[in-house]
């Protein structure tokens, strides 16, 4: 249909609208004498304005209108789409990543009490028992010091024994007169300690 058609044949219909209303107007008594030319007066120049809009209207209706409600179907189906994807997140994402916020938690806390378990229990038994170890080493040394120390002494009192006692059975015998200037107690005392303590 073209501009024109389109135009006219909107027109028609108005007009044969209006004049019928009116005319039913008339005829009830609604309407008076000069008063039906006046409401048909502007009830044509609402018609004429509407009827040239007509092919505007037609052309939106045929065109414009399809593809905005395209558009908008479009626009709909792209939301139903996000609002899906969005409920599946809730339902599968958001309680697994939950899950594992709340495992990494536990995990934190269960390693916070392992540390501090260690921190209270296990530490100290250790530091106990490397102090313990110390101070047996310690010991251990201390008597194999001594231990050494006592056989030093051991061999130095057998060396002092047995030139007293050579000296001892050479005088006896005879073969010597000559009286050994350490053979007295104070003497005897002063060699055996500077033999110990050399």
């Amino acid at each position: 249909m073209s501009y024109y058609e389109t135009i006219q044949e909107t027109y028609d219909a108005l007009k044969d609208k209006v004049i019928s209303d009116l005319n039913d107007q008339f005829t009830a008594g609604r309407i008076r004498g000069t008063e039906y030319a006046d409401v048909y007066a502007q009830l044509m120049q609402i018609i004429i304005q509407e009827s040239s809009r007509a092919p505007e209207a037609v052309y939106n209706a045929e065109n414009i209108l399809p593809a905005q409600k395209l558009k908008i179907d479009s626009e709909i189906k792209n939301m139903e789409t996000a609002t899906s994807k969005v409920n599946l997140e809730m339902t599968t994402l958001v309680p697994a990543q939950e899950a594992k916020y709340r495992s990494d938690i536990a995990y934190q806390n269960k390693m916070t009490d392992k540390t501090a378990y260690e921190l209270s229990f296990i530490l100290p038994k250790q530091r106990d028992q490397l102090e313990a170890s110390s101070m047996a080493n310690n010991a251990q040394a201390a008597l194999t010091t001594r231990q050494t120390k006592a056989f030093d002494d051991n061999v130095k009192q057998k060396a002092l024994e047995t030139v007293i006692g050579v000296w001892g059975v050479a005088y006896s015998a005879g073969k010597t007169e000559t009286m050994l200037s350490i053979a007295s107690d104070a003497n005897v005392s002063d060699l055996y300690n500077s033999l110990i303590n050399t």
